[in-house]
Formats: structure tokens, sequence, C-alpha cells
């Protein structure tokens, strides 16, 4: 029996295990659905809405800017770190960039950024959820 034991533990230890999309990944972390600042106010350029929303099996950031305008970015990739926090890849094809973005999560459910990197050069914008010295503020889910 114990023979047994020890070859099945062998066997699935070295079986792959299947991995998951980002659409999966955002789903299980809780990401999906729209964030702001402050639901109640509505998108402006200097408080807007992004919406993590799943399209034909795919991960889209959709960014509302109210007047100013918006976008739609296809994430390329996801997944979950040790530490709990979801580390993404944006695809911003209006602006030529790839960005790696790590969010945390609150005790309260809130969101925010705690890394903001360009991938291509490497410059991050945020680090440790702070932006020009300024710590970031956290993001509620409106819907």
């Amino acid at each position: 029996m114990h023979r047994l034991s020890v070859l099945l533990a062998a066997i699935f230890a070295g079986s792959p295990v299947a991995a998951q999309t980002p659409s999966q990944v955002a789903t299980n972390w809780g990401l999906l659905g729209t964030w702001a600042l402050d639901c109640a106010k509505a998108p402006a350029s200097e408080a807007s809405q992004v919406t993590y929303v799943v399209r034909n099996g795919q991960l889209f950031l959709d960014r509302t800017f109210g007047a100013a305008g918006s976008d739609s970015n296809l994430i390329t990739h996801g997944t979950v770190r040790v530490d709990g926090m979801i580390d993404i890849t944006i695809v911003f094809a209006n602006h030529n960039q790839t960005r790696q973005n790590v969010l945390v999560r609150g005790p309260d459910g809130r969101i925010r950024e705690w890394e903001n990197r360009n991938i291509d050069t490497g410059v991050y914008n945020v680090r440790n959820s702070r932006m020009d010295g300024v710590e970031l503020r956290w993001w509620s889910r409106c819907r």
C-alpha cells in the first residue's frame, strides 16, 4: 500500500496544473466590475471610472474619463501573487505601451494600485501605492 501511495504522489506531483486565463484569475480574485474613487460622482478627467469586463472570453480594462473620452484595453496576463495581490498586464494600443499593474485589496474590499510599470521601458509610475511621493487613494466597487 505504501508503494502505491508513493507512486500516485509521484505521478500527480509531475502533472501539469492547468493555467488560468486572465479572465479566470480576475473573476476568482473579485476584480470584475466597475471601480471608482467616488461612485456617486460622474466620471471626469480627474475622477475616472474603470471597469474590468470579460468579452468573448478575454479580459478588458475599460476606462471612462467623462467628456475626455474612454478607451478599452486588452489584459493579456493575470496571476495572483503569493502575497495575495493581483498582477495584470495591460496592452494600451492607443498609447503604444504595455503596462504591468499590481493591485492590492484592502480588508474592506476596496482596491488600489501597488505598482504600475511600463514593461517596455521599465519605468514605474507607482511603487508601494505611491505616485510622486503621494499615497494613492482606494477605489470602491460601484457595480
